[in-house]
């Protein structure tokens, strides 16, 4: 479904961002993008979905090359969530938000209703269909956020730091609804329970560049190799020795 070989990407600062990244994805994993802070977590989403184009190595979703020609059709299999909610809630009400993409590809009104409909359902947010976006909590904003995205009924989400800001209530109902969804997803979290509950496998990114790719369980588990890039255990690990 995807595929990444040898992608970098620096910054117009000169900042390398990403440096020779490769990896395969296949329809519905879920994998979870962790690292210490400025390892190239975003940056590598932003490739992903096309807000940045690779500087060298190319990038295959659903057997097309990444380039300025096939954006269009790719951003319709990829849906992205930003790691600041505010960043796409800008209409007034949370239904017209959700409706934006659905009008500005033409769809008509009935069936731009049953998809928000759908989706605002689907994320347990209908109840707030109606309100300004500004009148939602942190942990609503992000569900809304989801089921702008979802109403688009892309093949691939990808989410950058979906668990950032919530409270304890709001991120549980976010790892149930993300464990629901049947589509390919890729995560970056520093959230490394989110991701032992939500991700069979883990990318490490370090500098730009892949230190681990591989289950979950063996990476979070591994304690040094935690330490040795400024990560920890799990929580719901540490002081199970």
């Amino acid at each position: 479904m995807i595929n990444v070989s040898n992608i970098c990407y620096t910054y117009p600062d000169s900042h390398e961002a990403i440096r020779e990244v490769s990896f395969s994805v296949q329809q519905g994993e879920c994998i979870g993008i962790i690292g210490a802070n400025g390892a190239g977590k975003s940056t590598l989403l932003k490739l992903l979905v096309g807000l940045y184009m690779p500087q060298s190595g190319h990038i295959v979703i659903d057997n097309m090359h990444m380039s300025k020609q096939t954006l269009r059709h790719i951003r319709r299999i990829v849906g992205f969530t930003f790691q600041q909610a505010d960043d796409q809630l800008f209409m007034p009400t949370v239904y017209d938000d959700v409706a934006f993409a659905l009008r500005n590809k033409g769809m008509n009104e009935n069936e731009v209703e049953q998809r928000v409909i759908n989706a605002l359902t689907l994320v347990g947010a209908i109840h707030v269909k109606d309100r300004p976006p500004y009148r939602l909590s942190e942990g609503e904003k992000r569900l809304v956020t989801l089921a702008t995205v979802l109403a688009m009924e892309p093949k691939i989400l990808l989410m950058d730091e979906p668990t950032a800001a919530l409270d304890p209530r709001a991120r549980r109902t976010l790892i149930h609804l993300v464990q629901s969804l049947s589509h390919t997803k890729i995560i970056t979290t520093h959230d490394l329970d989110f991701v032992l509950e939500c991700c069979e496998r883990t990318i490490v990114l370090a500098n730009g560049t892949i230190a681990y790719d591989g289950p979950t369980e063996t990476v979070l588990t591994n304690e040094p190799f935690l330490h040795e890039h400024h990560l920890e255990l799990p929580l719901m690990l540490q002081g199970k020795k």
